[in-house]
């Protein structure tokens, strides 16, 4: 979850799918989250308000 937040307040990226994009190109360890896996994140993040 750390990184999606990253990506999202440090970089900008606002779409799901631009996100899942970035977090996979971050390295070889994230490409092993799912886009579903990475879209839970952000919307637990969007949903307690920490974006």
């Amino acid at each position: 979850m750390a990184t999606v937040h990253w990506v999202v307040k440090h970089e900008g990226v606002q779409s799901p799918d631009a996100v899942v994009r970035y977090v996979h190109n971050w390295n070889d360890h994230k490409k092993q989250f799912t886009p579903r896996q990475i879209g839970i994140a952000l919307n637990t993040l969007q949903q307690k308000n920490w974006l």
